[in-house]
């Protein structure tokens, strides 16, 4: 797991719900969350859905 998500931008579609079980799944099987250097790489699809349905109903 390790190799395919270090330093890797994450796509999740509910990106809280995702980080922490990805967290917590780490951490019972030993792994440091940490060394993964992704904390800041996620992207969440929910949110850019509803940013750009949002702005859809803003735009004429």
């Amino acid at each position: 797991m390790s190799r395919r998500l270090k330093g890797q931008v994450v796509v999740a579609h509910n990106e809280s719900f995702d980080r922490r079980v990805l967290q917590k799944t780490m951490a019972e099987n030993n792994f440091d969350y940490l060394e993964l250097n992704i904390s800041k790489k996620w992207e969440c699809t929910m949110k850019l859905c509803k940013t750009n349905y949002i702005e859809s109903l803003i735009s004429p």
